[in-house]
């Protein structure tokens, strides 16, 4: 027992000697909870919607007013073009569009059947279905209001893109960013630590290599297994679950690149700043879940706090998400998605950048 509690108290030490890793230990529960806390929610409100009224009556605006109401929508455009309905949908302007018939508001009056024809982005299946859900209850509380006869308002969905909302087209692609983004963070956080640790960084710096070649060469091969690690699972997605692929392979790897790069340049910072591959891994996994908490993997961003909104500009999931997403279900090309790939530009460099100097620095 005496050896037993020697080793227990050799190991407290060797973990508490540091205190840079004492205040990971204590700092990242309380930080990640506090994460989970505030953009963890289950229901939906603010969801961006499109309304066609065909019917221009005080009945169908009472109708618009009463959706707006719930707090569950916030309208974005009114209009009687259906034309506007694609285009708002496709660059994700809108997630739900509701087309109001004509003769609206005399169907309500004669309690007769009413078809509300609603239009959803189905890429997000889970946001999609309590759309749906919130939607039901807001029609029915309306017909029951402005009817003695208790007119029945039948809903008339149709999801594009995912057709039969599930769950597997939304997360499956998402995927396949969160493996590129645990893998590529966990090996490039190690990269620089590792010399470190063998005491092989000195002799590298007394090479004539410049200190861009240096990060440059510890780059390069992870980027590599980025690709691959990309490719591997765009085919297990394709055929193993059969997520239809509908856009343009090269534009998604093209978005991959920078994608790769940005993670890299995350990695590369930990990296420069920790002391042991221990301490680097413990602040990767610290980067990693506000990573993917705050991209919209899980949780849609428009329900986030406005503070934390705007956190989320800076997180390159957040636009690749978009990326291989509307690439994969929508078919997107660039001239949708060139506000997510210029982010996502700048954001590979400024990361990149940042790990150089911090190196330069820390030599």
């Amino acid at each position: 027992m005496r050896r037993i509690l020697s080793i227990i108290k050799k190991e407290f030490l060797h973990v508490f000697r540091d205190p840079r890793m004492i205040a990971l230990l204590l700092f990242i529960p309380i930080f990640q909870t506090l994460i989970f806390g505030i953009v963890v929610k289950t229901d939906i409100t603010d969801v961006n919607i499109l309304i066609v009224d065909h019917d221009k009556t005080f009945l169908s605006r009472s109708f618009i007013d009463d959706i707006i109401a719930s707090g569950y929508f916030e309208l974005k455009e009114y209009t009687d073009d259906l034309d506007k309905l694609d285009e708002n949908i496709k660059k994700g302007n809108v997630r739900a569009a509701f087309i109001i018939p004509d003769g609206f508001s005399e169907f309500i009056k004669r309690g007769e059947k009413i078809y509300l024809e609603t239009i959803i982005d189905g890429t997000d299946s889970n946001t999609s279905s309590l759309i749906l859900k919130y939607t039901s209850s807001i029609i029915q509380r309306f017909a029951q209001k402005n009817s003695d006869s208790n007119p029945s308002i039948q809903l008339q969905s149709r999801a594009f893109y995912n057709p039969n909302l599930e769950s597997r087209y939304f997360f499956v692609p998402g995927v396949v960013a969160l493996i590129i983004t645990v893998i590529i963070t966990l090996l490039s956080s190690m990269a620089i630590v590792r010399e470190k640790e063998s005491g092989t960084i000195e002799q590298i710096m007394v090479t004539p290599i410049r200190k861009y070649e240096f990060i440059l060469g510890k780059t390069i091969p992870f980027a590599i297994i980025g690709y691959v690690d990309t490719t591997l699972a765009l085919l297990v997605a394709t055929f193993a679950f059969g997520i239809p692929f509908l856009g343009n392979i090269f534009l998604l790897y093209f978005g991959a690149t920078f994608y790769i790069l940005a993670i890299l340049g995350v990695g590369l910072f930990i990296s420069t700043i920790s002391s042991t591959q221990q301490e680097a891994m413990m602040t990767s996994f610290l980067f990693i879940f506000p990573l993917l908490i705050l991209s919209g993997f899980i949780f849609p961003i428009f329900n986030m706090p406005f503070i934390v909104r705007i956190f989320t500009f800076l997180n390159p999931l957040r636009y690749f998400l978009v990326i291989i997403r509307s690439i994969f279900l929508k078919g997107s090309g660039i001239s949708i998605l060139y506000k997510q790939f210029i982010a996502l530009i700048i954001l590979s460099f400024s990361f990149i950048t940042i790990s150089i100097i911090r190196f330069k620095k820390n030599i």
